[in-house]
């Protein structure tokens, strides 16, 4: 069986998708417990409480975290697909 050989146009539409699709599983991650990714909250609170502390979900800081991992392993698995594959291996 022949291995799956992808030409360069198609390699950039999988680093896309996966773009896009990080996007998604970190917003749904990072959501978690909160009511804000699922209806519009765009009107002023009337008490002094904070949004986020309000809508629940994870701490700011554990946030970014999250998206910095995700977006670290959107890269690394970005420059593994659009590594160039006509590189001549060395036999010795």
């Amino acid at each position: 069986m022949k291995p799956l050989r992808f030409n360069f146009a198609q390699r950039v539409v999988l680093v896309v998708g996966l773009g896009i699709l990080f996007f998604f599983f970190g917003s749904w991650v990072t959501n978690f417990g909160s009511h804000s990714f699922t209806g519009w909250v765009g009107y002023a609170p009337l008490n002094n409480t904070s949004m986020i502390a309000r809508f629940g979900g994870l701490h700011a800081g554990v946030r970014l975290v999250l998206w910095l991992a995700f977006t670290i392993v959107w890269m690394v698995l970005s420059l593994l697909l659009l590594r160039n594959s006509n590189e001549v291996e060395d036999d010795s």
